[in-house]
């Protein structure tokens, strides 16, 4: 259906790729919206070939065809031209650390090329910071008609810098996100909306595990208690925060620059949480002999009260770097960081190895695994930092969840802060309003996890023993709840 003539540079669909029947749907859709529109679907339910699988089915019908294809990061920027290669197109890489050093060259005589009719396609694919470059958009000014754009991870585009970048003259739009709507961001995501039109399919966690294309899960979370210097640092900001907000007059809360680099700050203490290297040296001794693990850490490190704020962080105190040695020295285990700190080719390799646990059993990781790195053989998650954003708490369960070989169900531990125990919270009932806000982040999280997983008593017993002792019910029907 999606075939086009096998011509040298044409695009078509390769034998070895089958689009399942929820991808063939929303091209028809895609096709159906003049070919405009959004693909809303689960991280790894297939979205890039879902994508490319559109591209083929337009030049089918117009066989002329100029393709942007953008993401955010670089790595991804080569995964894209791997599967395009796969579909039997000769992209150009656009990019600062590009492998083709004459890439503004090749992409100037390329549009140079398509407009004069001589060829009848042209892909070039880049990341979101040099698309929006002078240089890419004066080029894109010089093409009109048969121009497509298609960004993967869209929600990104709904910022102000990014948005302004959207040309009215591309003809064919496509956005793909497993998370479209931009947290606390109604205005960005309508943006998207405006620019890209409606969802033509909408494929989530739930619908692909249950029809198998996604593995089923394990969730356990598991409680850590900030100190009582931690606890009185995240008190501390948080009275600063309030200095730092107002009601705007549509009653929406409105946060100064300032009142953001705190929240940043706070969030910090939470993810950066002493207590978390403990229990994960105690979870992990049942596991320090298998193989397939992510461990996500913060970019945080132990609250220090006498640290200023503006402070900046030093490698060895972060987390990420007492975790590895916490495995590496006292559990013996070969583990291996995956920051944006190791270059392309040796997240590469760190991929390989990985995969056959040759010599690596744990991949120690902050966001730059969020979005778009595959590595399906990933079994086991422990989460010591989280986030209250939705799109990065749904992107780290997908990384885990996707399919691979010998691999039956995944299994979550999910890291859950918590000011102070509960069998104190009753003695302190003006003091725990302060905690509310964390408690409620953590329990909307809990909820969202336990709900798919294959053990969602396992979260509820937890989110009820907090509801209980906080008397959210009671709040919450009062209608009078402390962020």
């Amino acid at each position: 259906m999606y075939q086009t003539s096998k011509k040298k540079g044409e695009p078509y669909l390769p034998e070895s790729v089958k689009l399942h029947d929820f991808q063939k749907e929303a091209i028809e859709n895609w096709v159906k919206q003049d070919y405009r529109g959004i693909f809303d679907m689960a991280t790894g339910t297939g979205k890039t070939f879902t994508g490319l699988g559109a591209i083929v089915r337009l030049f089918r019908e117009k066989e002329h065809l100029a393709v942007f294809i953008v993401c955010p990061y670089q790595h991804l920027v080569e995964q894209w031209a791997e599967d395009v290669r796969r579909f039997h197109m000769y992209p150009i890489i656009g990019y600062s650390a590009s492998r083709q050093k004459d890439w503004k060259q090749r992409l100037k005589y390329a549009i140079l090329n398509f407009k004069r009719g001589k060829i009848s396609i042209m892909c070039f694919i880049t990341t979101n910071a040099t698309f929006a470059s002078a240089f890419v958009q004066e080029q894109m000014e010089e093409l009109d008609g048969d121009v497509m754009l298609l960004v993967d991870e869209a929600h990104n585009f709904g910022s102000a810098q990014l948005s302004n970048t959207l040309k009215e003259n591309v003809q064919y739009r496509l956005a793909l996100s497993a998370t479209l709507e931009r947290f606390r961001d109604s205005y960005g995501t309508q943006v998207l909306y405006d620019y890209f039109g409606k969802k033509c399919i909408e494929y989530g966690l739930e619908q692909a595990i249950r029809e198998e294309k996604l593995t089923p899960y394990y969730y356990y979370p598991r409680v850590v208690y900030l100190t009582d210097e931690e606890l009185n640092g995240y008190r501390d900001l948080s009275k600063k925060i309030a200095k730092y907000c107002r009601t705007a007059s549509d009653g929406t809360m409105e946060i100064s620059e300032k009142g953001k680099r705190l929240l940043i700050e706070r969030s910090r203490i939470v993810a950066g949480a002493s207590g978390k290297i403990q229990l994960l040296k105690e979870l992990m001794y049942q596991y320090k002999n298998d193989s397939h693990i992510l461990i996500y850490c913060g970019a945080a490190r132990e609250y220090n009260s006498s640290r200023e704020i503006s402070e900046p962080d030093r490698e060895e105190e972060r987390q990420i770097v007492a975790v590895s040695k916490m495995l590496g020295h006292d559990l013996g285990m070969r583990v291996v960081h995956f920051t944006s700190a190791e270059s392309m080719k040796e997240r590469e390799q760190i991929k390989e190895r990985f995969s056959k646990a040759d010599p690596y059993q744990a991949i120690v990781a902050i966001k730059c695994l969020d979005e778009g790195v595959n590595i399906p053989g990933i079994k086991t998650v422990f989460i010591l930092a989280s986030s209250t954003n939705p799109k990065e708490y749904i992107q780290r369960r997908g990384r885990v969840l996707r399919k691979a070989s010998g691999k039956y169900y995944a299994t979550i531990y999910d890291f859950i802060t918590l000011p102070r125990t509960l069998s104190s919270v009753d003695s302190l009932q003006e003091e725990v309003r302060a905690d509310l806000g964390l408690v409620k982040k953590e329990i909307k999280r809990m909820r969202e996890f336990g709900e798919l997983s294959k053990n969602p008593s396992d979260a509820d017993r937890l989110i009820n023993e907090l509801t209980d002792a906080y008397g959210l019910n009671r709040i919450a029907e009062g209608g009078n709840y402390y962020e």
